[in-house]
């Protein structure tokens, strides 16, 4: 996430799970030079809200307006442009925003734990674990349910299997 006081970068590990999933993602539409994931991208300058996006898309965008990137992603998806956009967003389940999501996303994944952000306002060395728990939104160009399909995902962004049967853990 990026954007005024607010910069903290997507765990590389978290990404590349994501990425090893979704494929090789071609635009960083929410970005700072220090921190995109992608050789193109968007920073503050060149407004990825503004900009048309294209092809498989990844946004950490700044926690403190995120409305306006999941709108956008949802138009940008039926742009016929874009295959997915991913993004990494706070679990805001009681805001506007997140049931504009739950609408329209074909994906929603919950991260279990909470991640490690790095950047240069993040506290401890350059890291600082999140303050609330995260969740991926996966937008994909005409394939909507009538809900999201959910599944649990760990802090490398790879999908757990298996079922909980203790309160301590997870078994396969």
């Amino acid at each position: 996430m990026s954007g005024g006081e607010i910069d903290y970068w997507t765990p590389q590990d978290f990404f590349d799970g994501l990425e090893y999933r979704y494929g090789e993602f071609t635009l960083d539409v929410a970005a700072s030079q220090e921190n995109t994931k992608c050789l193109q991208f968007f920073d503050v300058e060149s407004n990825g809200l503004a900009r048309d996006w294209i092809g498989n898309v990844w946004c950490n965008p700044p926690y403190n307006k995120i409305g306006p990137w999941v709108a956008k992603a949802i138009e940008e998806t039926k742009s016929g442009r874009i295959d997915h956009v991913v993004m990494l967003l706070p679990d805001g389940i009681s805001t506007k925003w997140f049931l504009m999501a739950w609408e329209n996303a074909a994906r929603m994944e919950i991260v279990h734990g909470r991640l490690n952000f790095k950047g240069p306002n993040a506290l401890d060395g350059g890291k600082a674990s999140a303050p609330m728990g995260s969740i991926v939104f996966v937008f994909s160009a005409g394939r909507r349910l009538s809900q999201p399909e959910v599944r649990m995902i760990d802090r490398q962004g790879k999908i757990m299997t298996g079922r909980q049967t203790t309160l301590d853990g997870w078994v396969s």
